[in-house]
């Protein structure tokens, strides 16, 4: 029987602490950039941009090129920069300060996601299947708390948006705690030997091209939600931004719920069905945010969004693992990576100037067009078309 060991549970603590603490960023920076700031949308748009843009270069050029014995090291120095850019956006009384919190916050989590995912994976107890899906959880427990917290930190402080961002260092110092204590050689030991890896004939894999597709037909609406979510809560809905944590909350429950199904039944469905209804829950969620009223409807638009936020990652990588070799699947997931990634520095930027172009809801209502459009192959995927056009890497 697979036992999830100390140094394990350690590392899937700190990936809770500190993706709730990035993810707070994330989802508060514009309130703060807008209301204490004063920034509009299209600079709010900027600093995500920047974000997203360091952290797919860090991601691929630092953490990418990492070995074993120096993943201990970059967690730390992730941890420690996220620290820093709480306090940066707290201090922040600039749109300098603004943008260089924006873009520590960027290198951090490049730095970080990488190298946790990979520590989840190196223990002798699990397979490595365990550890991601054990990682996954942990993601979607944090993101399901987070908020909550934040939640009770905008009441506490009288809506004080910087107080409550401020809140989240001590996640990062117990991050960093965690680490030096209890993670040594025992992730340290598989060290030096880089990985061979053989070619990936990505264009000829559909079911590699069928995840990237589902990955990319969610990317448009979650960078919506992450970025823009609070000021769509209130100029669309009337929300406060305690409503709005509300919501958020509620968007990563139900993505942390829809995982441990996953993880309890693997096989509830098949994987093309599996994306098929996240697909439609994505174009149902969408056009509730943009069309509908009332704070009711912008937490059911939050459930909907929430659900296929929790299913369409893991059943991705359930692809990936299965048409892949051992020696092909690190490049794979890297290009399912790189190509959302790319896709998620581009999209603030876009969405802030339709949004200050048009408002919030037609900004939401336009994301419909690459939802529409990518649901195509979504839609038309069945395994057995899977089973006769792959070509899986051996």
């Amino acid at each position: 029987m697979e036992v999830f060991e100390g140094p394990l549970v350690i590392v899937l603590i700190t990936t809770g602490l500190y993706r709730a603490s990035q993810n707070a960023a994330q989802t508060t920076l514009s309130l703060i950039a807008h209301d204490v700031l004063h920034i509009g949308p299209s600079l709010i748009g900027v600093a995500a941009t920047v974000f997203g843009l360091t952290g797919a270069v860090t991601s691929l050029f630092v953490a990418g090129r990492l070995q074993s014995h120096q993943l201990k090291g970059a967690v730390l120095a992730s941890l420690f920069l996220g620290g820093l850019a709480l306090v940066m956006y707290y201090f922040a009384s600039s749109i300098g300060i603004f943008m260089a919190a924006s873009l520590v916050l960027g290198v951090s989590g490049g730095l970080a996601m990488p190298t946790l995912a990979t520590l989840a994976t190196t223990s002798e107890r699990i397979s490595p299947e365990r550890g991601v899906a054990a990682y996954t959880a942990a993601l979607s427990a944090s993101l399901a708390v987070g908020p909550l917290y934040e939640t009770f930190m905008l009441k506490s402080s009288h809506e004080n948006v910087r107080l409550s961002l401020l809140a989240f260092t001590p996640f990062t110092i117990l991050g960093i705690v965690l680490i030096v204590v209890g993670v040594k050689a025992t992730h340290n030991a598989r060290s030096g030997r880089k990985l061979e890896v053989g070619s990936l004939r990505l264009r000829h894999s559909k079911p590699i091209r069928l995840a990237i597709s589902a990955q990319l037909l969610y990317q448009a609406p979650f960078v919506a939600v992450v970025a823009f979510g609070a000021l769509i809560a209130r100029y669309s809905f009337g929300a406060s931004s305690a409503t709005a944590q509300l919501g958020f909350t509620i968007f990563f429950i139900l993505s942390f719920i829809s995982r441990l199904v996953l993880l309890w039944k693997p096989n509830i469905l098949s994987p093309t069905l599996l994306l098929k209804v996240s697909a439609l829950l994505t174009v149902i969620g969408v056009i509730v945010l943009a069309l509908m009223h009332g704070v009711v409807f912008l937490v059911l638009a939050m459930a909907l969004l929430g659900v296929p936020h929790g299913v369409t990652y893991p059943v991705s990588l359930a692809l990936i693992a299965k048409w892949t070799s051992s020696n092909t699947r690190t490049r794979a997931n890297a290009t399912l990576a790189s190509v959302t990634g790319f896709v998620g520095v581009l999209l603030p930027f876009i969405l802030g100037l339709l949004a200050a172009s048009y408002g919030y809801r037609l900004m939401v209502l336009l994301i419909l067009l690459p939802v529409l459009t990518l649901s195509i192959p979504v839609f038309r995927a069945s395994e057995a078309r899977l089973a006769t056009q792959a070509t899986p890497t051996m």
